[in-house]
């Protein structure tokens, strides 16, 4: 497969810097793992989406079964209460992205398969309340988060694999 300039310059940047803002373990600065947040990135710019650049950040979860690993955030720029045809046009593929369930389950797998010290992953509008994640499962299964109403009483506890929708 053909790489073109911009993956080499991308994998140079992040092997000699603190990729996407934080210190990463050896195994996330893999060429492997890079190359998989770059590729998922690039299809989903393919697909039209004004993307910010991913992130990983630990996972910050009593629950998470994998201590010590990693969240990717894939943000999304929409803009929805603009006229404009261009940025309608924009807020609408955006819309789109965040309604297919199964590409996105598709992509979060590719990540988490290249990145194991990743155990979710997370597509989202950005600056909104409009988010997807997904997660790795101690049975290793990657799947959807199960969406619980933000007025149910959770008994401050909430089980890996489940996340508030408001």
């Amino acid at each position: 497969m053909r790489r073109n300039s911009s993956f080499y310059i991308l994998i140079a940047f992040c092997l000699n810097s603190s990729f996407l803002g934080i210190q990463a373990q050896a195994q996330e600065d893999s060429p492997l793992c890079l190359e998989a947040v770059y590729n998922v990135s690039e299809e989903m710019a393919g697909y039209g989406l004004n993307l910010v650049q991913p992130s990983a950040e630990p996972v910050q979860d009593s629950m998470n079964p994998y201590p010590g690993s990693y969240v990717r955030v894939f943000p999304v720029v929409a803009v929805f209460n603009n006229e404009k045809p261009f940025i309608r046009k924009g807020a609408f593929i955006a819309e789109n992205f965040m309604n297919s369930r199964g590409i996105q389950l598709r992509l979060a797998k590719r990540v988490m398969e290249a990145c194991p010290s990743t155990s979710k992953v997370t597509f989202g509008i950005e600056n909104s309340g409009y988010y997807s994640p997904y997660f790795r499962m101690p049975s290793g299964l990657i799947r959807g988060g199960i969406p619980l109403d933000c007025g149910r009483d959770l008994g401050g506890i909430l089980q890996w694999g489940y996340f508030v929708s408001c």
